[in-house]
């Protein structure tokens, strides 16, 4: 999910400075807000393919070896013993987390004087966002505490390690989306702080 949006990020504020055609755009009619959004809402959308393909991962993966889904319990899991619901919040979690990078990634790439740098600050976040994920590979789904579940990362690695290790705790689920919320609404005002710093705007 954090890899998926960093190549549009990177090209669309830093890629443009770079070819001279990010202040001709901030002079074309649309306002200063609508041209973040829009380029936004374009790295957003890398971020839900990533997603699409996570999902898709995870059905051929169970083709393959239903076994290998039950995050080491001895609980069979199916398409009918996930609760819809269940599987729509975490999908959606796992979303809001795209939707929170997106906004770091844009914030990054408005920083960055060039290419090569937003490349070298966008490639340290993938690695800060791994780390949690190697932190609690070996966590298994009853030893996740009520607070891991306001974590960055952590909270969307905690909810698809709940539904898929067979115990489903929906507060648990709300708390990590609302979480989630709050964290893709912080990043968008980062974001859009970035974007009107004219000293940020156009480093050089």
């Amino acid at each position: 999910v954090v890899v998926g949006g960093i190549p549009a990020a990177t090209d669309l504020v830093a890629g443009e400075k770079e070819r001279n055609t990010f202040e001709p755009l901030l002079t074309t009619k649309p306002d200063r807000a609508s041209i973040l959004l829009g380029k936004y809402l374009t790295v957003t959308l890398f971020s839900f393919v990533s997603v699409i393909s996570i999902v898709i991962g995870f059905v051929i993966g169970y083709m393959i070896n239903p076994n290998s889904l039950t995050m080491g319990t001895e609980a069979q899991i199916s398409g009918l013993d996930i609760p819809p619901l269940a599987l729509l919040l975490a999908i959606l979690i796992a979303i809001a987390l795209g939707m929170t990078f997106a906004g770091i990634q844009i914030a990054l790439s408005t920083y960055a004087r060039s290419f090569k740098e937003a490349q070298t600050y966008l490639s340290f976040l993938m690695i800060v966002a791994m780390i949690p994920g190697y932190a609690t590979m070996f966590t298994q789904p009853s030893d996740i505490q009520m607070s891991m579940y306001f974590i960055p990362v952590i909270n969307t690695i905690s909810a698809f390690k709940m539904i898929l290790g067979g115990t489903i705790n929906y507060t648990n689920l709300i708390a990590a989306l609302l979480s989630s919320i709050v964290y893709v609404a912080i990043t968008l005002v980062v974001a859009t702080s970035m974007f009107n710093k004219e000293k940020v705007l156009f480093r050089s």
